[in-house]
């Protein structure tokens, strides 16, 4: 908590916090910034000692944490954790254990017609298209371009070309003689 009052007669404005305070108007300016862009105001400062301001309540943040871990105790800890994790695994199978193929190929084939069973159990649901206008979809398609790019702006230029090749002369030759 980082509490101020303006103690002046007049309006205080603290400009790189963007904060107007009233005559005798109190604010609480952790809430609103984080407490290193409060610590680094030169406005504030400044209204501090020009006693415009006064600081009502200022909390200590510490930055470093006063609580030191050896690292002997970390390691420690670290292969005791490892340790019971290794022996949970032990324990506790994941998967049933097979024997043999032959016992395996039993597992597998039975599996197998479970799967053929639940598919011919299933029942297949009708997909119906709807017939739907060109000047509906072309609606459709520019209202969802529309979305996609408002805000965007750029500078494209083309210019639409013809090509003559020997190649799109074949392939029309081609499409003639099929139709």
């Amino acid at each position: 908590m980082y509490k101020i009052k303006n103690i002046t007669r007049g309006k205080l404005l603290l400009g790189d916090l963007g904060i107007k305070l009233d005559s005798g108007e109190i604010i609480d300016l952790d809430s609103i910034h984080s407490r290193a862009k409060i610590e680094a105001s030169n406005n504030l400062k400044v209204a501090e000692g020009n006693e415009l301001v006064a600081v009502l309540h200022k909390d200590v943040i510490n930055a470093s944490p006063t609580n030191f871990i050896d690292p002997s105790i970390l390691s420690a800890m670290e292969k005791r954790i490892r340790d019971q994790i290794a022996q949970q695994m032990q324990t506790q199978s994941v998967a049933p254990q097979i024997e043999n193929v032959a016992e395996l190929t039993a597992k597998l084939s039975e599996l197998i017609t479970k799967m053929g069973e639940s598919k011919s159990n299933s029942q297949s649901v009708g997909v119906e298209e709807l017939p739907l206008d060109d000047d509906v979809l072309r609606a459709v398609h520019e209202k969802s371009i529309r979305r996609m790019t408002h805000g965007m702006s750029g500078h494209v230029k083309a210019k639409e070309t013809n090509q003559s090749s020997e190649a799109v002369k074949n392939a029309d030759e081609l499409d003639n003689l099929l139709h």
